[in-house]
């Protein structure tokens, strides 16, 4: 487990030092163009949706409440994103291949924070969106160990149950072979008791014939 934890370490140490796209945009929220900053992924949204959960629920910050297509955490404090307290509100999009994390912070009474108002706050933001790879890659890892030890144990039920297949066909061999060596002592047997039953029938008919 140690070995897996290093590596896990190691691989999203690596990873951070290029995840750098997270940047400030606009978004749709509360009926209204908000300031945000997203960050673009090459992992599946339930990814990075169960990467974003496990990293705030690890900040202590609940799993917060859904509203509006947002994931929304009122009244709590990120020290990675501000030391006071927040409105957080998150929210996961995209496909298959890809997806994007949006981030919007608010002081209060919807007053959503810009680079303008808050480039502090908004630098907090990036950073700690850009951060979100190392879970992902951390995350990603842990799901492709899980399915290859599915894989193997698969593997492994087919090759103990053709192990125990050929057994039953060696077990099987061996009561054929005897079953082949008993019907040659029988057929021997059989072939000397016709040979008998003939001579002394052989011989009636000599006598018949005297």
């Amino acid at each position: 487990m140690k070995k897996i934890i290093t590596l896990l370490a190691c691989i999203a140490a690596s990873t951070y030092s290029f995840a750098q796209n997270a940047q400030e945009a606009t978004v749709e929220a509360l009926k209204a163009t908000q300031p945000c900053v997203v960050a673009n992924f090459n992992y599946t949204v339930d990814l990075m949706e169960d990467a974003l959960a496990k990293r705030l629920s690890e900040a202590k910050l609940g799993k917060g409440d859904k509203s509006k297509g947002y994931r929304v955490y009122k009244g709590v404090v990120l020290p990675e994103i501000s030391a006071d307290k927040i409105d957080i509100y998150t929210k996961v999009d995209g496909n298959k291949n890809s997806s994007s994390v949006y981030m919007l912070v608010s002081k209060g009474y919807d007053n959503f924070i810009s680079g303008a108002k808050d480039s502090v706050g908004i630098a907090n933001m990036k950073r700690f969106l850009n951060s979100l790879e190392a879970n992902a890659v951390s995350m990603q890892l842990l799901l492709d160990i899980e399915k290859a030890q599915d894989e193997y144990k698969k593997a492994e039920n087919k090759r103990t149950d053709a192990i125990d297949a050929g057994k039953d066909l060696e077990k099987e061999k061996a009561k054929i072979e005897k079953e082949i060596s008993d019907n040659k002592i029988l057929q021997e047997a059989r072939v000397k008791q016709s040979a008998e039953s003939k001579a002394k029938l052989d011989a009636l008919k000599a006598l018949i014939k005297q």
